[in-house]
């Protein structure tokens, strides 16, 4: 399964992230900065997580070979 790798600064460890992000689409061969809203989602299903994250902006898009 793929995933992305977040962190919350520039200051803080990363961590995988499994869910998506409202508005964005990601390319392979990139990587990415983003800035994005995070939402609570008030009462979610058990299985669904507390909170989405909504993309504001694409700070930076670079290409990477593998």
């Amino acid at each position: 399964m793929k995933c992305m790798q977040i962190r919350e600064s520039e200051q803080g460890g990363w961590r995988l992230f499994y869910g998506t992000i409202e508005g964005f689409s990601h390319e392979d061969s990139y990587t990415y900065e983003l800035r994005v809203q995070p939402e609570d989602q008030g009462s979610p299903p058990m299985d669904a997580p507390a909170k989405r994250y909504r993309l504001v902006e694409v700070v930076s898009k670079k290409k990477v070979t593998p």
